[in-house]
């Protein structure tokens, strides 16, 4: 009887454990996306779900290796996928849409990235089926805007 209990004992012991791993781990991903802080005016545009490919920089069709994707969930939630060096990496990005006065766009998309830098963008879709995606922004580094063709796919690669 004695050993009965101390095992259910030691049995349920381990479940809270890891129920409260399991707990704690998720409360952890949902600190890194938390909303908009200091963007005001700033919303989710339904049109940005879902996977979209690289194919083009500055109207040149760019390669296998120098593609990459966005994975826009919703609710400002996704995960950007990239090349280096040919392996392939992903990363949990997170991002904020408001209006914009830009000339070029109505909009503006803030995406933040897990491990790399942060960068803000024009976008706008150039066909009524919203099959293209245009993301355009001054880089400082190369003293020039940059602008980036994507089309919807059907998954990454990996």
């Amino acid at each position: 009887m004695k050993t009965r209990y101390l095992l259910s004992t030691i049995g349920s012991g381990m479940l809270l454990a890891i129920c409260s791993l399991a707990f704690t781990s998720c409360d952890v991903e949902d600190e890194w996306y938390d909303g908009p802080s200091g963007w005001g005016n700033a919303f989710y545009d339904s049109r940005l779900e879902g996977i979209w490919q690289l194919v083009q920089a500055d109207g040149i069709d760019v390669g296998r290796y120098d593609t990459n994707y966005l994975d826009f969930l919703g609710d400002g939630r996704g995960y950007y996928y990239y090349y280096r060096k040919g392996e392939p990496y992903s990363e949990r990005m997170k991002y904020y849409c408001q209006e914009s006065d830009s000339p070029s766009s109505r909009y503006q998309i803030n995406l933040q990235y897990e491990y790399s830098s942060p960068v803000t963008m024009s976008y706008w879709f150039s066909d009524s089926t919203g099959r293209v995606l245009w993301l355009s922004w001054y880089d400082n580094n190369i003293d020039r805007t940059v602008t980036y063709l994507y089309r919807p796919v059907k998954g990454a690669p990996w």
